[in-house]
C-alpha cells in the first residue's frame, strides 16, 4: 500500500477577476493510492475560492486514504492487501475514515479511491456507481469583471460582474444578444441595493440564462426576483454545506455550487436530491450525481 500527494502551483495565462478577489493561480492538489501496483488518482483545485490551505488538504486526504487502505487490508477473509469497493468508499463517506473533515480533503480521498476501485473491478467508473454513460458536454465560458469589450465568440457565456465597468458591459451584452446564446450573469455579491437599482433596467435588457450571486445582502433578493420576473436567481459563495443549500433554495430559485462545499459523492448528491423538491429551477444533481473524474480505468491501460 503506497499512499502519497503533490502539489503543483499553476499559474493561469489569463487570471479571473471578480467582484472581490483575481484568481491567478491555482494549486493543484493531486493524490495517489496505490494497492498490489494498481494505482487510483484524484486532483483538486485549491485557490482564493476557499480558506482551506492546499498542504493541509493533501495531508488530509492522504490520512483519509491510508486509514481507509489499512482498514481494508487488515480483513482476514482477504488474505493479501486488498483495494476498497465502490461500496465501501460509499459508506466510508457515512461511517468511516471520510465522514468528517475538510470539504476539499474528504472529496480528494473519495476521488482517488473510487479511481482505483474502477481500476481494480476493470470498469468504467461511470458504470460502477450506477450512472449513464457519459455524452459529450458544451462547456461554458467564464468572462473576467471589466473584459467585456466588445462582441465575445460562444454560445454560453458567464460573465463576472461587480465593478465600475457594469453599465458599460451589460449594454453591450444586450446590444450584442442572440437568439442561440445563453449567458449568466455572476456579480458574486458584489451589489448593494443602489447598484442593483441603477443596474436592473440593464440586467432585464441583457435577458439573461439566470443571475448569480447578485447582492451582498440577503434581505435584497426578493425585490431581485421581483424585478426579473422568469429569470432563476441563483446562490453559491454563502452555500457552504447542504443546510446552507436548502436554505438557498429557499430564498432564491437555486443553487449553483461546485462539490467541494459539501464533500464527498454520495452524501453530496443524496443531499443535492433532498433539495430538488424544494425548487423547480435548476436542479444541483440532475438525472444522478457526476463522477468526479472524466478519465475512465481502461484509459490507462
Amino acid at each position: 500500500m503506497v499512499v502519497g500527494f503533490e502539489i503543483v502551483r499553476q499559474r493561469l495565462a489569463d487570471p479571473l477577476v471578480v467582484s472581490h478577489t483575481v484568481v491567478a493561480e491555482v494549486a493543484l492538489v493531486t493524490l495517489r493510492v496505490s494497492v498490489n501496483g494498481r494505482v487510483g488518482e484524484g486532483q483538486v483545485a485549491v485557490g482564493p475560492w476557499t480558506d482551506e490551505d492546499a498542504s493541509v488538504v493533501g495531508e488530509c486526504a492522504a490520512g483519509m486514504a491510508a486509514a481507509m487502505l489499512a482498514g481494508a487490508a487488515e480483513e482476514p477473509a482477504r488474505g493479501a492487501p486488498a483495494a476498497p469497493t465502490v461500496a465501501e468508499v460509499a459508506a466510508a463517506t457515512e461511517v468511516g475514515p471520510l465522514r468528517a473533515g475538510l470539504p476539499t480533503a474528504r472529496m480528494l480521498a473519495e476521488m482517488a479511491l473510487l479511481d482505483l476501485a474502477g481500476v481494480v473491478a476493470g470498469q468504467p467508473l461511470w458504470l460502477l456507481l450506477g450512472l449513464r454513460p457519459p455524452v459529450p458536454l458544451r462547456l461554458w465560458r467564464t468572462v473576467s469583471r471589466g473584459a467585456v469589450a466588445g462582441p465575445i465568440p460562444g454560445d454560453r457565456l458567464k460573465v463576472k460582474l461587480g465593478g465600475p465597468q457594469d453599465a458599460a458591459t451589460l449594454e453591450l451584452l444586450a446590444a450584442t444578444a442572440r437568439p442561440d446564446r445563453a449567458v449568466v450573469v455572476d456579480v458574486n455579491r458584489g451589489w448593494d441595493a443602489a447598484d442593483w437599482r441603477r443596474l436592473r433596467d440593464r440586467v432585464a435588457a441583457v435577458r439573461p440564462t439566470a443571475l448569480e450571486d447578485p447582492v451582498a445582502d440577503p434581505r435584497l433578493l426578493p425585490e431581485v426576483r421581483a424585478d426579473l420576473p422568469g429569470v432563476p436567481v441563483l446562490l453559491d459563495e454563502g452555500v457552504t454545506d447542504l443546510a446552507s443549500a436548502h436554505e438557498s433554495t429557499v430564498r432564491a430559485d437555486g443553487v449553483r455550487r461546485g462539490p467541494t462545499a459539501v464533500g464527498p459523492h454520495d452524501p453530496g448528491c443524496a443531499g443535492a436530491r433532498r433539495l430538488i423538491p424544494s425548487t423547480p429551477r435548476p436542479q444541483p444533481c440532475p438525472g444522478g450525481p457526476v463522477p468526479h473524474r472524466s478519465r475512465l480505468p481502461e484509459e490507462k491501460r
